[in-house]
């Protein structure tokens, strides 16, 4: 059953470092992590309807990057989910995002720190994409993101797309036709990148 979509329904995009946990001597944790500041973005044209993102990095220039799903279509007749990537502008300190508001939002052209880097979306029109997880590349030139595409028989494929960190153009998209999916990526020290994520290799059982 469809839940119903709140206009209400943002991507918040959380920036700014928090204060490290520290343990006293006595055992004790320190004081807890605070949030210093964040960005929000409700331009559903770009990301799709109610978008959601789960995962998020700081990008190599400074800028923060994020990854999700927002559905196709429109409020009153959502379809679909498709992926999302999108990227702030590096060189923006709390302080510049919260010049004008403690709640600053996001738009698309958006002089200095009051506009987002860039914004790709992507999947099959008609069918569920969902991108669970982003990784820079050791030399901060693309990303690596790990999600999941609806394949035969509307059963799920493991999706992996390589995008460049200047534009957000996809240089390559795969899938793994074998009811999995990817649910996290990370480099290794040789310049390679491994994907952690499930299989199902036999019936009514998952690896």
């Amino acid at each position: 059953m469809q839940s119903k979509l709140s206009k209400a329904s943002v991507l918040a995009l959380f920036l700014g470092r928090t204060q490290a946990i520290e343990d006293g001597t006595n055992g004790l944790a320190g004081e807890a992590p605070c949030l210093e500041s964040y960005q929000r973005i409700t331009d559903w044209g770009a990301l799709g309807v109610d978008p959601h993102a789960v995962h998020g990095t700081v990008a190599s220039d400074g800028g923060y990057v994020a990854v999700g799903s927002g559905l196709e279509g429109d409020e009153g007749n959502p379809g679909p989910a498709d992926s999302f990537i999108v990227k702030t502008k590096g060189g923006c300190s709390a302080e510049d995002i919260a010049a004008d508001s403690i709640y600053p939002e996001l738009t698309d052209g958006g002089s200095g720190c009051k506009g987002w880097d860039w914004v790709v979306k992507y999947g099959a029109s008609g069918k569920t994409d969902k991108a669970n997880w982003v990784a820079e590349s050791p030399d901060g030139t693309y990303f690596i993101v790990a999600g999941i595409t609806e394949g035969s028989g509307g059963k799920s494929d493991m999706n992996i797309a390589k995008i460049a960190a200047t534009d957000g153009e996809i240089i390559w998209e795969m899938n793994h036709e074998a009811e999995s999916g990817a649910e996290t990526v990370a480099f290794t020290s040789d310049g390679g990148f491994v994907i952690g994520g499930y299989l199902d290799n036999e019936s009514d059982a998952a690896e």
